[in-house]
């Protein structure tokens, strides 16, 4: 007949200790602790990770160093969009829509100046934002006579003709007529921000579109259609 009662009372005592126990703070890194690298899960995770490391995900930043065959269009083939070598290289950044290219000047790394178009197989001109390029072109890796041709011209048709969505192929649909928003920040690296299919305003590359223009009547159906979808 004590036994209920003493179970209770077991348990008041023990309650506050337990959950001490379940709120104690994990203790901190010692001073040793480092990144030790997804392939340390491949010792409790192994048939996981063995599926993991042929992704795109895992294979989307390469080394052509480490694996030579990772550059993929041929940089032997003159370009003029192409101002530096394989040996300028130092890795690679994507392989299945674009393929891009970076190179390292002390302890940093800066994007070159040309990426592959992989559905095209076709070189086009990369630019990037906050000066980047010019930094690289001060270090001899980008060639000014490359950028010259592709100066930005002023933006000022309010819509644009999508020719080319590689690489955004769930932003742009290949024929489609999207509405433009000035940004002259994007204008200055050669980008043009639209509404794409989100409903939402983002700078792509000016050289997958058409700007185009159309009678006023035209304009203001085409707003109305996009705002009701």
């Amino acid at each position: 007949m004590f036994v209920i009662p003493c179970l209770v009372a077991a348990a008041a005592v023990l309650a506050p200790a337990s959950l001490a126990a379940q709120t104690t703070a994990p203790a901190a890194p010692g001073p040793n602790a480092s990144y030790v690298g997804s392939s340390a899960c491949q010792r409790c995770h192994a048939p996981i990770y063995e599926r993991w490391r042929h992704t795109r995900m895992e294979n989307v930043v390469r080394d052509p160093r480490e694996h030579p065959d990772a550059i993929i269009p041929d940089l032997t083939r003159a370009d003029p969009l192409v101002t530096f070598g394989r040996d300028q290289i130092a890795f690679v950044y994507g392989s299945k829509w674009k393929q891009r290219y970076f190179t390292k000047v002390g302890d940093d790394f800066y994007p070159l100046p040309a990426q592959w178009d992989v559905t095209h197989r076709q070189w086009r001109p990369y630019f990037v934002a906050a000066g980047t390029d010019r930094r690289t072109e001060s270090a001899g890796k980008i060639s000014e006579s490359a950028l010259r041709g592709h100066a930005m011209k002023p933006r000022t048709k309010p819509f644009a003709l999508c020719l080319d969505n590689a690489g955004n192929e769930a932003s742009l649909i290949v024929g489609k007529v999207y509405r433009t928003v000035p940004d002259a920040r994007a204008a200055k690296d050669n980008l043009l921000r639209i509404i794409d299919e989100s409903g939402e305003g983002y700078p792509f590359d000016i050289t997958q579109f058409a700007l185009v223009d159309f009678p006023q009547a035209i304009r203001r159906k085409l707003l109305e259609l996009q705002r009701a979808s």
